[in-house]
């Protein structure tokens, strides 16, 4: 994080120098489209901002991990119109130098959508510019770039497509895809385990995780994901303690991808030589039979907790009650 506060500052130094000090020619292309060509009013479109590198050049993600600096873009827009978030595809991992980095390599197209007052008049010009900044890098050299992107656009019933609209509905099938179940992770020892229920199949020999925030764990650390049914269940060694209640991320193979928000939760253990241990949340019950961990080597019970529940819940794992034996306030009897 520090190193790439000061590479921010490096990076902003070098944008102010003198025009001549600047590369000749972007790295990196950069265009803008929309969806339609005549948005209606009251309704909302999507634009994307096309960004296309050269062979052996790279733009950054939102978290660019030890090093870098995300797109930014500054908007100027016409009364009644309103552009949200950037919204980015999946990244890929690249170690250069023993700095890991979040990066966009070849064509790729950041997604935003654009949202028209009904108070807009039909047949109202609408004029959307945008100065655009990014990063541009090799493997040996950091160049920052900049542009200014326009698109014209008439409000008027949303049917007429744009010039690009196949390569948005392209782009758009690129965003990671909302996971279709709950994700929760736990720390366990010095590791960060994930429970993420979908049904989106990804692969586990090449998923990885992406964090938005910092803090989770570092660029490069070594994760494994495994399968379990419907869950995969990512573990990730941890930086330190967690820096928020939820983490929140994507998780990609490199074809498909899915956003993981997943809770924080606390783990209570169970062993036959020590008792309960950690228990210091209640638990929902439905949600404790379903993401709860077994450590058969160890004869222990690892149960995610979080606050959402009525009273506490006790664990045992005994012969006589069975292979588990979840009670309120009680102990099953060994």
């Amino acid at each position: 994080m520090i190193f790439r506060l000061l590479f921010a500052l490096f990076v902003a130094g070098a944008a102010l120098a003198p025009a001549a000090a600047q590369a000749p020619a972007a790295h990196i292309a950069t265009d803008l489209s929309a969806r339609v060509s005549d948005p209606r009013p009251g309704m909302r479109t999507r634009i994307g901002i096309t960004m296309t590198s050269q062979p052996g050049w790279h733009a950054y993600w939102r978290n660019p991990g030890d090093s870098g600096l995300p797109p930014a873009v500054t908007w100027t827009l016409p009364e009644g119109v309103k552009i949200g978030a950037l919204e980015y595809p999946a990244p890929t991992l690249l170690t250069l130098g023993g700095l890991a980095s979040y990066v966009h390599e070849g064509r790729f197209t950041l997604l935003a959508d654009l949202s028209v007052d009904d108070t807009v008049r039909p047949g109202t010009r609408l004029p959307i510019r945008g100065a655009l900044t990014w990063l541009a890098c090799s493997d040996s050299l950091c160049v920052p770039e900049r542009a200014n992107i326009a698109v014209d656009l008439v409000a008027g019933r949303g049917r007429s497509a744009g010039m690009d609209a196949a390569l948005l509905r392209k782009a758009e099938a690129a965003l990671p895809r909302p996971a279709t179940g709950t994700a929760s992770v736990t720390r366990t020892g010095d590791r960060w385990e994930f429970l993420i229920d979908t049904a989106i199949a990804l692969g586990r020999d090449t998923a990885r995780l992406y964090p938005v925030g910092d803090g989770w764990f570092g660029a490069d650390a070594a994760q494994r994901v495994r399968m379990s049914g419907s869950h995969l269940l990512p573990s990730v060694p941890a930086s330190g303690s967690a820096p928020a209640d939820r983490f929140e991320g994507v998780l990609s193979d490199g074809r498909s991808s899915i956003t993981v928000k997943a809770s924080l939760r606390t783990v209570a253990v169970f062993s036959p030589a020590t008792g309960l241990r950690a228990l210091s949340h209640s638990y929902d019950r439905r949600e404790l039979l379903r993401d709860l961990r077994f450590r058969s080597d160890a004869g222990e019970i690892d149960a995610p907790l979080n606050g959402n529940g009525a009273g506490k819940l006790l664990l045992s794992r005994t012969s006589t009650c069975g292979s588990l034996a979840v009670a309120r306030q009680r102990r099953c009897s060994p």
